[in-house]
Parts: structure tokens; sequence; C-alpha cells
């Protein structure tokens, strides 16, 4: 396992991650458990909203897991108040990494529609214990999606999937962190008090795509994972 902790962070820094992290100086905090998901926060400087990080184990393998994470087009399907999203481009980069930008639209009660362009960089390695990756995106202008006139355009969005083999390469251990300022007229602190519960939503609506996608016994298993 610690060789799959080495290939993970290999991953990371072969994406700027660790950089971007290293420049935090306030702690992960731990607020409780729910649902087989941990659940983090993290104040983040020059914000006022903090960033989310969540923990979950799920019976499906890193390579399953992936396929649905990395499948933008269908985000519509199954993440929260999404109703638009498509791959803008697609590029593939040295050894097993991805380029992709991809644009989503979000529809919010009582609030403008919000969307944005993001670039994720995604990084595979395949080790005997299974296959890890890391998929991390920020928001970024494009010039094929031009803002929209009465949509709020988001541009302060980051985010990184860690997939980990577990259980022999049949279970996949998934930490996914999300930053997100929401831009128009919707103070911080409203954005910050709904943070944490929109990255659980986003945890629950994964686990039951790979319960539709790979089998039956996923929502049992998450919960009791015995």
């Amino acid at each position: 396992m610690k060789r799959c902790h080495a290939i993970i962070f290999s991953c990371v820094l072969a994406l700027g991650l660790l950089g971007a992290s290293s420049a935090l100086s306030a702690p992960w905090e731990k607020i409780g458990k729910t649902g087989g998901i941990s659940l983090y926060s993290q104040a983040r400087q020059g914000s006022g909203v903090r960033a989310y990080r969540g923990v979950i184990e799920l019976p499906r393998s890193p390579d399953e897991v992936a396929a649905i994470i990395t499948d933008f087009d269908q985000y519509k399907a199954f993440m929260p108040n999404v109703v638009e999203s498509r791959v803008v481009s697609r590029q593939a980069e040295e050894g097993d990494r991805q380029r992709v930008h991809y644009y989503i639209r979000l529809e919010i009660p009582a609030l403008d529609d919000r969307d944005f362009v993001v670039l994720a960089d995604i990084a595979s390695k395949l080790t005997a214990e299974g296959s890890t990756w890391a998929i991390a995106y920020r928001a970024v202008s494009h010039p094929k999606v031009p803002a929209l006139p009465d949509v709020v355009r988001l541009s302060r969005i980051t985010g990184v999937w860690l997939l980990q083999p577990a259980r022999g390469g049949q279970a996949t251990r998934l930490t996914y962190e999300l930053h997100t300022e929401f831009g128009g007229s919707v103070p911080d602190f409203m954005v910050d008090d709904q943070a944490g519960d929109a990255l659980l939503d986003i945890l629950e609506r994964l686990a039951e795509r790979c319960h539709e996608r790979h089998g039956a016994s996923v929502k049992q298993e998450r919960l009791g994972l015995r």
C-alpha cells in the first residue's frame, strides 16, 4: 500500500496540485461522517468560502469509477443541478494523461443559472494493487464557449478526484476535494453554508451511478461496508 500511495503522490505532483495545496496554511478539519462518507473542510486564503473534502469507499474498481467521473457528457444525467454538460475539446498528453475541456450549466432554484468551462487533467497508473487515478480540474475561459446573457459565468472553481485501489483492487477509496465561489450577488457565507452538503450530494449520486452502471449491490455495500 505504501507503493500505491507513492504513485498517487506522483500523479498529484505531476498535475501541480501539491503546489496549490502547500500554499494553504489551514489544516483540514474533520466535520463528521454520514452514509459512509467522511467530510472535511479547509479555510482557503483569500476566499470567504471553505474547500471541502469527502472520502468514501465504493465497491467498484478504480477503472469503473473513473469511467463514470470522466464521462463528462453524461454529468447532466446524475450530477445535482446540471442541465447541460458537454465536452468542448479533448487532447492526449504524454503517457496515459489527457486534458479535457468541458462545459457545465447549472439550474438552481431562485437564482440565475450558472455556467462554467473546466479544464480537467487526467492521469492514471497501473500498479500491482490496481489502477490509480488523479483527475484535477479548474475553471478556465475558452474561445468556443462565450459567456451567455442572463447566465452567471463562474471563474473560481477547483477540484480533484483521487482514486486508489482497495480490497485487492475490487473497490475504490475515493477522495474528492472541491472549492467553488458562486459569483453573482450570492454572499460567501451562504455558499459556504451549503457547500459541504453539495459535496455529499455529489458523492451520493456518484455512488448511485455506480449502482446503475455496475451492479445492484452498491448502495447496500456502501452503507454497510461489512
